[in-house]
């Protein structure tokens, strides 16, 4: 799957897609939600599928495209996440898996 970019569209102008980044399983597949802007200058998302387990993951992503793997869902930790992120009063992100885990939070800024 493919995470795109496109740049602010103005009135009368027509906006272009770009390929920001494609996934490789290995570092997650089938990003399902939007992103979550964090304070950092980084995207936040998950993918329901891919990562070590296959179960799912959740990254973060520059706008250049660099992705760093932040947490590979293993089904004791959860498993296919199917919602996005949401930042806490506490400036913690946090979301939930479909299936597997007790609950727990991914740690970043927002």
């Amino acid at each position: 799957m493919l995470l795109l970019s496109s740049p602010l569209c103005l009135a009368g102008q027509v906006a272009t897609i770009v390929t920001l980044r494609s996934f490789n399983n290995a570092d997650g597949a089938s990003p399902e939600v939007g992103l979550t802007p964090g304070d950092d200058g980084f995207f936040y998302g998950t993918t329901y599928q891919g990562g070590s387990s296959g179960y799912g993951t959740v990254f973060a992503v520059t706008t250049n495209g660099a992705l760093t793997s932040l947490v590979s869902f293993t089904n004791g930790n959860g498993a296919y996440p199917k919602s996005g992120l949401t930042c806490g009063a506490d400036g913690a992100f946090y979301g939930t898996t479909f299936l597997g885990g007790s609950s727990g939070q991914v740690t970043g800024k927002c």
